[in-house]
């Protein structure tokens, strides 16, 4: 009768062992999927963000107090409003001066009309003017993804999908809430090794970029880690962190959140 028992116990750890291989290998394999879904999806968004006429060409993740300016109006000090002169304008009726040239003319350029942009003005992104807006997106069989994480620390570059369901997280890392331009973007990725796997090894101040559909690079850095139970929704979203990068801790029992704050562009 003990022998029997014994067996049975015997038989059944042997059945839970291989479960768990079999769940193992299952998981190994849906990572492989996951890494291939991932790369052919990223060459896609990156091909639309080089192809939309409005991509930006330099990096506009400014912080906070990168001063603002209504339409016409130029950010930068010393310009005044699209179409007007600073104090270095030539003559005002219309004559020649031998420093500056004729009258509606700046170093030799003649001044642009109402609505343009000066040279050497840095035109405002959409996304400055109007926060709330929508982020773009471009469709990719079937999911439409919102843009590039890069985090060159773990050396990843991942395409994002712009709204979180089971299926989309086996293709690529989701977002889970919010927006880059209104800095609460929370980005959700399963643990396998080509995606959010490695995030408990960023460390304090390593890097963190988003790029959206337009060419809108976000700068961010890692300032803190922390460890939420799957209910603590509230916590995760509503952090006030620019970002949150988070995965499931192995066995999926908690959620792993790496908090980052917005940082000037490089």
């Amino acid at each position: 009768m003990r022998n029997r028992r014994g067996g049975a116990l015997i038989g059944l750890g042997l059945g839970l062992l291989a479960a768990a291989l079999c769940l193992a290998a299952y998981n190994l394999y849906d990572g492989v999927r996951a890494g291939k879904a991932s790369a052919a999806a990223l060459d896609a968004v990156l091909a639309a963000t080089r192809d939309r006429p409005d991509a930006a060409e330099s990096a506009s993740s400014a912080p906070d107090d990168t001063p603002f300016a209504p339409d016409g109006v130029s950010p930068l000090p010393g310009i005044g409003a699209s179409g007007q002169e600073n104090e270095s304008s030539g003559s005002e009726d219309g004559s020649y001066d031998e420093k500056n040239g004729f009258s509606g003319q700046e170093n030799g350029l003649a001044a642009p009309e109402d609505g343009e942009t000066a040279p050497g003005e840095t035109e405002i992104p959409d996304h400055v003017l109007n926060p709330a807006m929508e982020m773009p997106e471009t469709a990719v069989d079937g999911a439409s993804y919102i843009g590039v994480l890069r985090i060159p620390a773990l050396g990843l570059s991942l395409p994002v999908i712009g709204e979180w369901s089971d299926d989309g997280a086996k293709l690529a890392p989701c977002r889970y809430a919010g927006s880059a331009y209104t800095d609460d973007l929370v980005i959700a990725g399963h643990n396998y090794r080509t995606h959010f796997g490695s995030l408990g090894r960023l460390s304090v101040g390593d890097e963190v970029t988003f790029c959206d559909l337009d060419g809108n690079v976000f700068v961010y850095r890692a300032a803190a880690k922390e460890t939420l139970a799957p209910e603590d929704t509230e916590e995760m979203t509503d952090s006030g962190w620019a970002l949150t990068l988070f995965t499931c801790t192995t066995g999926g029992a908690y959620r792993l959140a790496i908090r980052c704050e917005r940082a000037a562009a490089p």
